[in-house]
């Protein structure tokens, strides 16, 4: 290595890169929100998350909190995720079921519990490849098989597993089946109680309903599933904390339970124990139950609804203001599906495929690089680390004192935006990206040569490195060389 003392420096890497493995399908993209950790999947399969990481529940092999994504593991062939409490479940294309995080209660489901037993890394549960649907709710787990029979482990305190037990000592470390109906065909996990829906559009509900929550007219648990009302046209479900809503499938939006803060739209306060119609549109098309009392929407036009608790900006709407009633967020019309979390954090995707995110972030749950709540929706930027010794740094900058923004440059160089850069502008050869600070932002996957350029601009200690820098996340490379010029130098 050589150390020089330096006023500008431009070093210049062309890196040949190959296209990663890509599977021979496409996944549908995913946010999944548990109370303090986010975990996400991409159109191309890789999983990848961020925040609160106690227990393991990132999957990243640590127990280290995470302020930005980071893929977990390098596989493409994730197809569904469902982030609990603490813990994650995920499947893959083959229809197994995987599990990782928090295991006190079994919610893993690989027949260990206990504080000590949870997993850093997604771990395979059983061998059965014909799992369907996953539903991680606050510490118990929830899926289906091919042939539409519902499965249930974790714990079961108050009967949220739909077994005919409850109360001490009837966790169930490993699946296990619910009765023996084969016709259910959407399920949804809440904090202690679980929603799912049978193939004739009945509603069905189970476990603690210390709110109404379950929707049956009644404040007791139920410890086998219980049909909520008659009616055979129920579409969606989304449980929370203490609340519910659904939507039938005439688009109209119905809510129930706790509504200490508004959380249920209906402008009241008071809680309800029966689904309860929340205004008279019928053009709702997406919903989720904010796990601390509120409440997201999406409408069929694209637009962003929020009501109820707002004491972290997590309705998005700029202020802290409860409300009690649908609030139209911003005036875009091109969200695609929303995520709330257990606490107060809400995470959403356009359909240009961007993530956005806002409300609290004291652990990184929204991925923003910061520990900033924020309340309005901020678009949240994938990182690329060309760091390679490991003190955060990009190579070749590690005595600056600050760092740089970020430029990508195409044929036209210009400035742009940087969240799909091997899409927008398309990349050709020749094309040079321009990386002015510790993170140049993608995922990149590039298929040709290109020109990395990494710019100075201040006076700082550059060093320059014999060999290739390794670059984490998707930018495979296969080989490198270096130009470096240094201008006005005085070697010390």
């Amino acid at each position: 290595m050589n150390n020089v003392r330096k006023s500008c420096v431009t070093a210049v890497i062309t890196l040949l890169v190959s296209t990663l493995a890509t599977a021979a399908w496409a996944a549908t993209p995913q946010i999944s929100v548990g109370t303090l950790h986010t975990i996400a999947l991409k159109s191309d399969g890789t999983l990848w998350a961020w925040g609160e990481n106690s227990y393991g529940q990132l999957g990243d092999g640590t127990r280290v909190q995470k302020i930005v994504p980071v893929q977990i593991g390098a596989d493409p062939d994730w197809t569904q995720i469902s982030s609990g409490g603490n813990h994650t479940l995920a499947l893959m294309s083959d229809g197994s079921l995987w599990a990782w995080g928090s295991n006190t209660f079994g919610e893993i489901g690989d027949g260990s519990s206990g504080s000590n037993a949870f997993k850093t890394t997604p771990t395979r549960i059983g061998s059965d490849t014909d799992w369907t649907q996953i539903s991680a709710g606050g510490q118990h787990s929830i899926a289906l098989k091919s042939d539409g029979s519902l499965w249930a482990w974790g714990y079961n305190y108050w009967g949220q597993l739909g077994d005919g037990t409850n109360g001490n000592y009837t966790d169930k470390l490993t699946p296990t089946p619910i009765g023996s109906d084969t016709d259910w065909v959407r399920i949804s996990a809440g904090v202690g109680y679980t929603l799912a829906l049978k193939s004739n559009g009945t509603l069905w509900a189970w476990g603690l309903n210390s709110y109404g929550q379950l929707g049956d007219g009644t404040n007791v648990n139920k410890n086998i599933p219980v049909r909520i009302g008659t009616d055979t046209d129920w579409a969606r479900i989304a449980p929370g904390h203490f609340h519910t809503l659904a939507l039938k499938s005439d688009g109209s939006l119905w809510a129930w339970g706790n509504n200490a803060a508004g959380q249920l739209g209906d402008g009241t306060n008071v809680d309800k124990n029966t689904p309860v119609r929340i205004g008279t549109d019928t053009n709702w098309t997406r919903i989720t139950a904010g796990g601390n009392h509120y409440s997201i929407a999406l409408k069929n036009d694209g637009s962003l609804w929020a009501w109820g608790h707002n004491l972290y900006g997590q309705l998005g709407d700029g202020t802290n203001i409860w409300r009690n009633t649908p609030f139209h967020i911003g005036i875009d019309t091109d969200w695609s599906r929303i995520e709330a979390s257990g606490a107060w954090s809400t995470l959403a995707l356009k359909n240009d495929g961007s993530l956005w995110a806002w409300g609290d972030n004291r652990y990184g749950t929204l991925g923003d690089g910061t520990t900033i709540d924020k309340y309005m929706p901020q678009e949240i930027i994938f990182h690329l680390d060309f760091d390679t010794d490991g003190d955060s740094v990009s190579d070749g900058f590690d005595a600056c004192p600050q760092a740089m923004p970020i430029r990508i440059a195409g044929k036209t160089d210009h400035w742009q935006g940087l969240q799909w850069v091997y899409d927008n502008p398309p990349l050709a050869s020749g094309d040079t990206i321009r990386v002015q600070s510790s993170f140049a932002d993608g995922p990149l996957v590039f298929d040709r040569a290109l020109a990395v350029t990494l710019r100075g601009g201040f006076d700082c200690d550059f060093t320059t490195n014999s060999g290739a820098p390794t670059v984490i996340e998707s930018l495979t490379i296969s080989s490198a060389s270096y130009a470096v010029t240094i201008d006005s130098i005085s070697i010390e």
